[in-house]
């Protein structure tokens, strides 16, 4: 089993060595700070309007899109990656293969980034409907409230997983709570945005008019949320490779990774 798991190390070494994954979160942190004082430039030093839509984080299909969408695939990817590293291990179980949903379900938030497959859910639906002989099918509500069964499941059942896969790394259930809060706080804003006189309340000083610093905070939380989900994830699939490089022990080859 070991020369089995050390042969499929040695093919994706460079991915999931500690120095890399180490760089790879510092990078995704620093990007974020960058997307978020490119942002505040646009504001402070408003350039011409094509240059600001380009780097704003309250827009759409921009710079600050395509690094939210890498960001969640990176997730996806290491995902895997994880469930490669547990299933080559002697204590495999069945609930292991929970981190190929995780896996899918970060993939989809990576395609949805970009092609807003939430935002536009409700024409998605009617169109089917019609085609299948249903006739018209409205959907109405926030996007949200359509989704909120799946999403509750989903985070409660991956919560509760990946508490027990980092229970040997107390750093990397520390990243656990700080997701839930990122995650929690974005969705908390997003709910505001979708409220009736959502809009109105979050222009409602003109601080928050000519800042719209509830926007930027909205995308800024969810990138930490999913910066902080790489750092777990990727911190795991690359402990456990670390682990048979060295034989350490799975604690100290993850600090050494997350530190």
């Amino acid at each position: 089993m070991f020369a089995r798991l050390e042969e499929w190390a040695r093919q994706i070494d460079p991915f999931l060595r500690p120095g890399f994954v180490r760089g790879l979160i510092v990078v995704s942190f620093c990007a974020i700070a960058l997307l978020v004082l490119t942002d505040r430039a646009t504001h402070i030093f408003p350039p011409q309007v094509g240059t600001r839509i380009m780097f704003s984080l309250e827009e759409e299909a921009n710079i600050p899109t395509c690094f939210a969408s890498m960001l969640w695939l990176l997730v996806a990817f290491y995902s895997f990656h994880c469930y490669r590293a547990d299933l080559t291990s002697d204590a495999f179980k069945p609930t292991d293969r929970f981190w190929l949903l995780i896996m899918s379900a970060f993939l989809y938030c990576s395609i949805d980034e970009e092609a807003k497959i939430h935002e536009r859910l409700p024409w998605i639906v009617s169109d089917l409907s019609q085609q299948l002989g249903f006739g018209p099918f409205a959907l109405t509500g926030s996007w949200l409230l359509i989704y909120s069964p799946v999403l509750i499941s989903f985070i409660v059942i991956s919560g509760i997983f990946l508490w027990k896969k980092l229970a040997f790394a107390p750093t990397g259930r520390l990243f656990l709570g700080l997701i839930g809060l990122c995650y929690a706080l974005a969705v908390g804003l997003e709910v505001l945005k979708t409220l009736p006189n959502g809009q109105q309340i979050c222009t409602s000083t003109r601080f928050l008019k000519e800042t719209r610093i509830i926007y930027l905070a909205q995308e800024t939380l969810e990138n930490l949320g999913t910066a902080f989900t790489l750092a777990a994830v990727a911190g795991y699939a690359s402990a456990k490779f670390a682990l048979l490089r060295s034989q350490q022990t799975a604690k100290n080859a993850y600090t050494e990774i997350i530190s």
